[in-house]
């Protein structure tokens, strides 16, 4: 991963490399942006809007291409627990997948299904990740990283 600086904002963005053939990859840069939700030795709960960003400027009028989850220092037993990107716009809410990520007995998915209508971002929206189910044995730890184009 890259990190580059946009001298025309004053901001530092991080450009992940791809390889042909993933999603994010194209003409325009692509940008991935991570939130931690729980840090690697707290155990995951059911939680909406404990973290979230404000989308800057610079990214503007991108669309969300790739998105994957992954816990921290324990995985969970018994189950799945799942992570639903929300974005807020005007007041409203839109759920950015049409699947949400679902991680099962692995350290990370990316096996999410992102909803082409509201892949688009603009200035001012916030979106935030919520755990939407959970093992029956919480994970530890819980990050999602996003990739805009």
């Amino acid at each position: 991963m890259l990190i580059r600086f946009n001298p025309f904002t004053g901001t530092l963005y991080f450009q992940p490399r791809i390889p042909e053939g993933i999603p994010g990859r194209g003409d325009s840069p692509s940008r991935g942006f991570g939130i931690c939700l729980f840090e690697r030795d707290v155990s995951v709960y059911l939680i909406n809007g404990l973290t979230m960003f404000v989308v800057p400027v610079a990214m503007n009028g991108m669309n969300l291409v790739a998105a994957i989850g992954a816990v921290g220092n324990n995985k969970g037993i018994g189950g799945t627990t799942d992570i639903r990107l929300t974005k807020r716009r005007n007041g409203s809410n839109y759920y950015m997948f049409t699947t949400n990520i679902r991680i099962g007995d692995v350290w990370w998915a990316d096996n999410c299904v992102i909803d082409p209508a509201q892949s688009e971002i603009l200035t001012g929206d916030t979106i935030r990740a919520d755990v939407v189910a959970m093992h029956s044995t919480a994970p530890k730890g819980l990050t999602v990283t996003m990739t805009f184009e």
